[in-house]
């Protein structure tokens, strides 16, 4: 628990105050009906020490040491001067006791706490002495009325504390939480990135080489030139259309991961090959016409397949896996199912990583991702890409 409290907030001031002014006017009242002990003066001074135990009770939780040594120094004072036990500034006392055991930790509020106990003690013991026979009563309930008090003060602020630590270890696990969301949203941005940087310079690449043999052969086969110019037109479109989904900043790798040709639905076959390899049954099916598709969507396509056929090996403990791919004249819907259990509620165990990537993939071509548990009670990816428009590769 913390040493020290922040400025207490409004509504705690208010009660504070309602507090000092029921405990002061307590204490006043004791003071003005106290018996007359023969001392001079001793009205007087039962009334001005009665103000010192109870105005400074507003003031408890900022300064609550200060406000228990004031209290105590009140009481103290009263006793031994008036050889009276003030009720009501025993309750003044029980005040600032607790509020010393709540807002400070054990090891500044017990050895206050012992202090005022052997203030007490040493104070009533002399009133004993010289004669007082109720000394030993009035010591037993100040002192399980202190007790009391930081025994429940302590066991306040000892639960608080728990509950702080709890709600800040919560704040840090959400806070890492996002961290690392937001570290697997950037790192696959960076791996689309690297693709796309793949797939848009082999696009330029293939203009230039174009444009030169366009111009070797522009006054022998015009016809032929035509064709060339709009192949370099086609091509240079779509590097334009896939450049724009270019995100993030290129990721350092090794030079023969850049040179590795970039992956497509027409490797899907090897792709199963090796999912069945280790030991996943998977069947594919193909529906609709296929054509050729622009190079980043038929890589994000394969990627979606990958990545969904991987997140079924390792959390779904399935046997078998459906996948899907089907052509329409508008879109490319991926289908990846399986009948697996899972290991949780999450429709996606693990990292979480495999599902942003996907959301990501999916989201370059303003598509929709849906992940769930099927109606078999396997896991379901359902992906739709949009490519009506969007010059094929």
């Amino acid at each position: 628990m913390s040493a020290h409290r922040a400025r207490p907030r409004r509504d705690e001031q208010a009660m504070d105050a309602v507090l000092c002014a029921a405990v002061t006017l307590a204490c006043v009242g004791t003071a003005v009906h106290q018996p007359d002990t023969g001392a001079r003066g001793a009205f007087a001074a039962g009334v001005a020490l009665a103000l010192l135990a109870g105005l400074p009770l507003a003031v408890r939780r900022r300064w609550p040491v200060a406000v228990l040594a004031v209290v105590e120094a009140s009481l103290a004072a009263h006793i031994a001067g008036i050889a009276a036990n003030p009720r009501a500034a025993t309750v003044a006392l029980a005040a600032a006791m607790y509020t010393v055991g709540a807002q400070r930790p054990r090891q500044r509020s017990i050895p206050a706490a012992l202090g005022v106990a052997g203030i007490n003690a040493a104070i009533y013991l002399g009133l004993f002495v010289t004669g007082h026979g109720e000394a030993p009563t009035d010591l037993f309930v100040v002192t399980v009325v202190t007790a009391g008090a930081w025994a429940l003060g302590d066991n306040i602020g000892t639960r608080r504390a728990y509950l702080a630590s709890v709600e800040d270890r919560a704040l840090r696990a959400e806070r890492e939480q996002r961290e690392r969301a937001e570290r697997a949203v950037l790192d696959e941005r960076a791996r689309i990135a690297r693709e796309l940087h793949d797939v848009v310079a082999h696009h330029v690449s293939a203009i230039a080489v174009q444009a030169g043999a366009a111009e070797e052969i522009a006054e022998t086969d015009p016809r032929r030139t035509r064709e060339v110019l709009g192949t370099i037109q086609s091509t240079s479109r779509q590097a334009l259309a896939e450049m724009r989904a270019l995100v993030g900043v290129l990721r350092d790798e090794p030079e023969d991961a850049r040179l590795t040709p970039q992956p497509s639905l027409d490797q899907l076959g090897r792709l199963v090959a090796q999912t069945r390899a280790a030991g996943l049954e998977v069947a594919v099916h193909v529906e609709g016409t296929r054509r050729p598709l622009p190079e980043a969507l038929d890589l994000s396509a394969f990627r979606l397949v990958q990545e969904a056929l991987t997140n079924t090996l390792k959390h779904a403990r399935a046997s078998h896996a459906d996948v899907v791919v089907r052509y329409g004249d508008e879109s490319l819907e991926v289908i990846v199912s399986d009948d697996g259990s899972g290991n949780g509620s999450s429709p996606m165990p693990g990292t979480g990583r495999g599902l942003v990537g996907m959301r990501e993939r999916v989201a370059l071509f303003q598509g929709r991702l849906d992940v769930g548990r099927s109606a078999a009670g396997g896991f379901r990816v359902h992906a739709i890409l949009p490519i009506a428009g969007v010059a094929p590769g």
